[in-house]
């Protein structure tokens, strides 16, 4: 049975309409909304900056230690390999919040923010302001 390709991309649609939307905020209560994307831009750039030399320091460590040729040598480094990506994107989102919060943003949960507040969602958080 054949399905038609227009049901197929109302079914997309659909599912797409359908997705959470963000569940906290940042949000200053004396901000702007215009404000609080500037702020978040520059703090998701400073997080991907020192992401970045901190990744870039580790290569650097990583190419002067000595590594075992077995099978299990390489193992364990595709292990670190893995393990430093996951400590990568904790620095990054740790990076970026300490940015924020030392902006004076709080990170507060959707249903706690004031009805007449505009929002704005990025990769790593989203905003809310007035």
């Amino acid at each position: 049975m054949k399905v038609p390709a227009t049901v197929l991309t109302l079914i997309g649609l659909i599912l797409v309409g359908c997705a959470p939307g963000p569940t906290h905020y940042w949000y200053h209560p004396d901000g702007t909304l215009e404000q609080a994307k500037e702020d978040c831009r520059a703090c998701q750039a400073r997080a991907e900056q020192e992401a970045g030399e901190m990744a870039a320091e580790e290569e650097r460590m990583q190419v002067r230690s000595q590594r075992r040729a077995s099978d299990d040598g390489w193992k364990f480094y595709d292990e670190q390999v893995k393990s430093r990506s996951d400590f990568g994107t904790m620095y990054r989102e740790n990076v970026f919040e300490g940015c924020m919060r030392s902006r004076g943003y709080m990170k507060v949960k959707d249903y706690h923010l004031p009805s007449n507040l505009r929002t704005k969602s990025y990769s790593m958080g989203a905003v809310a302001g007035r």
